[in-house]
């Protein structure tokens, strides 16, 4: 993901700020690190230059269709 998505991004529980703490970078391009909503405090891991927003318990498994379901 790049620096600058960080703006348009939110925690999917609260909606609130989430704060960009990187480990790894290619140029403006977060490649490992995580993302930390502070009201929540809930961190978002970043792996592969994919930041992974998916609140604590629930999961992503394939549906009917190919789709992917919230469960």
């Amino acid at each position: 993901m790049k620096r600058s998505d960080v703006a348009i991004l939110c925690c999917p529980k609260c909606w609130g700020d989430l704060a960009l703490h990187a480990t790894r970078e290619q140029g403006d391009v977060i490649v490992e690190g995580r993302l930390h909503c502070g009201a929540c405090d809930i961190n978002y891991p970043i792996a592969d230059r994919v930041p992974t927003l998916l609140p604590p318990g629930h999961k992503v498994e394939a549906g009917y269709g190919g789709y992917d379901d919230w469960s």
